[in-house]
């Protein structure tokens, strides 16, 4: 009779324990370095998801109960975005621990259109004017990410280019501004920039027009005069 109590009393202990597994980290572009936002990030075989915020950050908590902390904890984590290939990856969380942590995660995911792999990059050899295009500023000051704005213009010699500027969230400039490029190279560290989408076929996005067909791309500065 004891021996039968004290097989019901683990079996009780078991089935009503709960573990709490929290995860965080950030998911970023593996072209660019730049983060992915409003991606979902979820807990196979579980309703716990999470979505990254503008930076690429997320931070899940997973509650798991009875006898998934011991027999089969849920420890599969998937990544999903409409501009990216799915990926899937197991957290390293021992299964014996009621209380666990996976914090600073880093994962990088693959775009289905790796258009910017095709981008060409060239120095400006001189001090160019450029008439505007399109400009869009960087969306973050830079920090632990280098981030640059993007301009789209035409040369005076007729090419059409993009130039990166390095930290540039201030200045703007509007379609058809005709602006001074000064040249700058090209950096050795990973740099990221907003990429433009446009509504493709219903609940798709694609690549803006210029981020596809403009191939030349050389970094500079851009003064605030005109």
């Amino acid at each position: 009779m004891t021996r039968i109590t004290t097989i019901l009393i683990g079996l009780t202990f078991l089935t009503s324990c709960d573990c709490l597994r929290q995860v965080s980290g950030t998911v970023l572009d593996k072209t660019t370095g730049r983060p992915v936002g409003f991606a979902e990030v979820k807990i196979l075989g579980g309703n716990n998801s999470t979505t990254t915020d503008s930076f690429g950050n997320f931070h899940l908590r997973v509650l798991n109960s009875g006898l998934q902390c011991y027999c089969k904890p849920k420890n599969k984590v998937t990544i999903s975005s409409p501009l990216y290939l799915t990926d899937t990856f197991k957290l390293n969380i021992s299964q014996y621990k009621l209380q666990a942590d996976t914090n600073n995660i880093k994962k990088f995911i693959d775009p289905k259109n790796d258009f910017m792999g095709k981008w060409i990059y060239f120095d400006l050899q001189e001090t160019i004017r450029l008439k505007i295009i399109q400009h869009i500023t960087a969306s973050v000051d830079c920090g632990t990410l280098a981030t640059a704005s993007i301009t789209i213009g035409t040369t005076q010699t007729g090419d059409t280019i993009r130039v990166l500027e390095l930290c540039n969230t201030k200045k703007d400039f509007k379609k058809d501004d005709l602006v001074i490029v000064i040249p700058a190279k090209k950096p050795d560290f990973q740099v990221t920039h907003t990429r433009v989408f446009v509504q493709g076929t219903p609940g798709q996005l694609k690549p803006d027009t210029y981020d596809t067909q403009v191939l030349r791309t050389a970094y500079g500065i851009l003064p605030n005069n005109r």
